[in-house]
């Protein structure tokens, strides 16, 4: 059996995160929440939104709702869809 060295008990498993899209920013928050110290690498020198929007299916959100983010989420401007209708690219048919 290997003998732990009492220094490293003391400090925290270090994890490196390359990436900043959603998916390694949801495993950042996951480690911080195990008491993991991590650090994330973006090539992009600014964060800028990208697109329409995000949609976040409903197993997400258990996810954002377990880390205690859906009240900022709303906050800051989240909207629930009531309704989503899918169109054939054709002829626009439901």
């Amino acid at each position: 059996m290997a003998v732990m060295n009492s220094d490293r008990k003391k400090k925290p498993f270090k994890v490196l995160i390359v990436g900043c899209g959603l998916g390694s920013l949801s495993c950042a928050i996951a480690c911080r929440m195990g008491g993991l110290d991590v650090q994330i690498l973006e090539k992009a020198a600014k964060i800028l939104p990208v697109g329409a929007g995000i949609q976040i299916p409903p197993n997400a959100t258990k996810v954002l709702q377990h880390y205690g983010l859906e009240d900022a989420l709303i906050e800051g401007g989240a909207v629930r869809v009531e309704a989503r209708h899918l169109r054939r690219y054709s002829d626009g048919k439901l």
